[in-house]
């Protein structure tokens, strides 16, 4: 769903292993269908999305129905009906008219105090007897203690008038509370129900929520008994407030609404997932100083810590994340060609297979001038790990009758001189659902060390993705020089130190997609206190060290087996097709034929990465300046399509041009609570879009010329009060010209900056 500054962070993981765990989850992929282009197709996201829309519907457009209600209807926020009175609140009905007086106690021990008073007013409301009409015409209402903790604003009013309007606005309040009063110190105690007005009708639930059809469609009342509600669950009351409080900005934004389907089932849903990725897990965003203010006031010192630590980085909301991670391209036109290309994703994501590597072929094959076997000077070279003046460690003599002829009594062997004979590695992907738990892979392990000949060792290797395919790469021009198929030299040097002293890392065990807290006690093992026989004992490092195969103890690094982008889009021109797996430009020393010249062969590839990722980079930094923008402004549209522009390859002039008008004429819109840009806002919109548009254009065709047609634009941005001469400098051009020497920078500046 989004890009990645450098090619390690592409494959670690927050890259492509946290997309392989997520699609392992029972409901990692996600079948919806585009109301854009009338497709279907499906995405990868964790199934426990915090919040859910608990209805499922017979039909696609009666889902579609309920999911335009639902967005309608998701700006209500039953804080707004709140509002501070020194210590205590008044509460509004839908209307905005105050209805009554909440009553708070002071408590100085306990910051979650008047968050949990808050949610005893609302569940007294609920119960006949807590409404107080004394002989004076004095009219409150009471909690479980007796205690007064509300009264209504008109004294003029009747308990029965008062009792309904309190009931009929309480329905929407979100906060839920376990009902058993003994129960409520324990832990994960508070649930999130959001019912809207517009969609939830709380004056009769019973008789609304009977949703019979008669013998027309239409004539069905398509709704569902709440909105939303919490998969999770809370520790304290303020946590599930801060919750409720980060749903609204995810219930704000329409294309966080997905329509959804089941592919046995045959039912359709709605669920929640966001398409931006926040840095660092799901965090609470930025909520309106109303919403501050009030949930300062009733969390007190709580709310501060949870701000504190949001702001550190530390904060993360709860374990349910709903994040979209990857999208599939493909668009189908069925449910049916969906759900079986789902199928196969899942097929090849854990695709299961083995390479072996008999350590035999990987002997000495160049004599060097003393005449003896080495491989050209590899210091890689697997060799004896011994005393070389003690080389007989086990003696074996032969019985009976000696052999007059043979001279030598004894034969001598020791472990570790010989690390070609009788010996192969195998390597295996860590990554398949089935050889992610230790158990399994000891299970495999076993299985073929009973299968393998007697006489020959085996060291297994549980390898990466990112360590995979390197090995993939090494092994298979090693098996094409093997067979002479190659038509260059070759050494073996680099799969040789890859083999034997690179540090493999484990893979990182699945964090993603934790089932959410909801008081489910985990089962006690029947084998926990069973003593694990050799849980210390690990036949590879046995053997690792044993022949010296080891690591120089430093932390894994990553490997540059190959480029990451052999054939960069960037330096692709519009006309030219991407080339899907070619042949790496540089392979351990081997030098294409097809290079111009073969003796600067190593410094071209090593520049051409370097240019690679360095675009990259630049690319990373403007969606990182936009995205703050878009998280300030959730409901402008225009923040997000400058999001989206930034991942278009070839840009064309009429789609930056209609861009940067949008954002020169966005205005506010008070109905869709819609904010306008700032000035300074604009600037950086326009600002990251063009130093992106520019890119593109000096990375790919270098047509100045496309540039210079943008002069009448450039000149409507400097009218506007854009500053074009801080445009260019942060545009860093003297990064462009190391990058591009050819472009002519003097030039680009006077088009730009005037």
């Amino acid at each position: 769903i989004h890009g990645f500054p450098t090619c390690a962070d592409a494959w670690g993981p927050d890259g492509i292993e946290k997309f392989i765990c997520i699609s392992q989850t029972a409901e990692g992929f996600h079948n919806y269908f585009s109301i854009k282009d009338c497709s279907y197709s499906f995405f990868a996201a964790c199934g426990n999305t915090g919040l859910i829309h608990p209805c499922r519907y017979e039909t696609s457009k009666r889902r579609d129905d309920v999911l335009k209600r639902l967005y309608q209807a998701a700006s209500f926020n039953f804080f707004n009906q709140l509002q501070l009175e020194k210590n205590n609140l008044l509460l509004l009905d839908l209307d905005n008219k105050s209805i009554a007086k909440i009553l708070f106690e002071k408590s100085e021990n306990n910051s979650d105090s008047h968050c949990g008073q808050l949610i005893d007013f609302f569940e007294s409301v609920c119960i006949d007897d807590n409404y107080i009409d004394s002989n004076q015409n004095i009219l409150y209402l009471k909690n479980a203690a007796g205690i007064k903790i509300a009264e209504p604003v008109s004294k003029e009013i009747k308990k029965e008038e008062w009792k309904n309007q309190l009931r009929k606005i309480a329905c929407y309040f979100p906060l839920l509370r376990k009902g058993i009063f003994q129960l409520r110190n324990q832990k994960c105690n508070y649930r999130i129900q959001i019912k809207l007005p517009g969609f939830d009708l709380c004056e009769n639930d019973q008789e609304q929520n009977d949703y019979g059809c008669g013998e027309k469609e239409d004539e069905c009342k398509i709704s569902c008994y709440v909105a939303w509600k919490t998969d999770c669950c809370f520790d304290s009351c303020c946590e599930a407030l801060l919750f409720y409080f980060n749903a609204l900005k995810l219930l704000g934004i329409y294309n966080n609404y997905k329509p959804v389907y089941e592919c046995n089932c045959g039912d359709y849903g709605i669920e929640l997932h966001s398409e931006i990725i926040s840095k660092g897990g799901n965090k609470l965003l930025s909520t309106s100083n109303q919403n501050n203010n009030i949930a300062q006031w009733i969390c007190g010192g709580t709310y501060k810590s949870y701000l504190m630590q949001k702001n550190e980085g530390r904060f993360q909301m709860n374990e349910c994340l709903n994040e979209i991670v990857a999208i599939n391209p493909q668009q189908y036109s069925s449910e049916k060609m969906a759900c079986e290309a789902v199928g196969r994703a899942k097929k090849l994501i854990n695709l299961e297979g083995l390479h072996l590597v008999e350590h035999i072929l990987l002997r000495p094959h160049c004599k060097n001038a003393n005449g003896i076997y080495d491989d050209c000077g590899c210091d890689a070279l697997p060799k004896p790990c011994i005393d070389q003046k003690n080389i007989c460690h086990f003696e074996w003599v032969p019985g009976g009758d000696l052999d007059a002829c043979e001279k030598e009594k004894k034969i001598c062997f020791t472990p570790g001189y010989d690390p070609y004979s009788f010996i192969a590695t195998l390597a295996l992907p860590a990554w398949p659902q089935r050889f992610r738990s230790n158990e399994n892979r000891e299970v495999i392990e076993r299985l073929f060390q009973k299968e393998a000949p007697a006489h020959v060792l085996l060291r297994i290797l549980w390898l990466n993705p990112r360590d995979f395919c390197c090995f993939e790469y090494h092994f298979k021009i090693w098996n094409e020089w093997l067979a002479k198929k190659l038509c260059v030299d070759y050494n073996n040097c680099n799969f040789l130190e890859f083999l034997f002293h690179k540090n493999f890392d484990e893979i990182s065990e699945c964090k993603e997609c934790v089932p959410c807290k909801c008081d489910v006690e985990t089962p006690v093992s029947c084998f926990e206190d069973e003593p694990v026989t050799c849980k210390d004992f690990s036949l590879r490092d046995q053997l690792n060290n044993l022949y010296c195969w080891t690591s120089d103890g430093s932390q894994y690094n990553f490997e540059n087996c190959e480029s990451c982008k052999e054939v960069s889009v960037l330096n692709l021109k519009s006309n030219e097709p991407v080339i899907k797996n070619p042949r790496p430009a540089m392979v351990a020393g081997v030098v294409p034929v097809n290079l111009p010249n073969a003796t600067n062969a190593p410094g071209i590839i090593a520049a051409e990465h370097e240019k690679s990722m360095h675009i990259q980079a630049r690319s990373y930094s403007y969606k990182e300046n936009v995205k703050n923008i878009m998280d300030a402004n959730p409901e402008n549209p225009v923040a997000r399509n400058a999001f989206t522009f930034l991942s278009v390859i070839n840009p064309n002039r009429k789609q930056y041009d209609d861009l940067v008008n949008k954002i020169l004429k966005n205005k506010s819109d008070k109905p869709k609570k819609i904010k306008a840009f700032s000035l300074k806002q604009k600037q950086v919109l326009i600002q990251n879009i063009t130093w992106q548009y520019l890119d593109r254009i000096c990375f790919n065709n270098k047509e100045i010329s496309a540039i210079a047609s943008q002069q009448s634009l450039f000149n409507h941005l400097r009218k506007n009060k854009i500053d074009m001469h801080a445009l260019f400098d942060g545009w860093k051009s003297n990064e462009i010209k190391k990058i591009e020497p050819g472009i002519n920078i003097k030039e680009l500046k006077k088009l730009v900056a005037g």
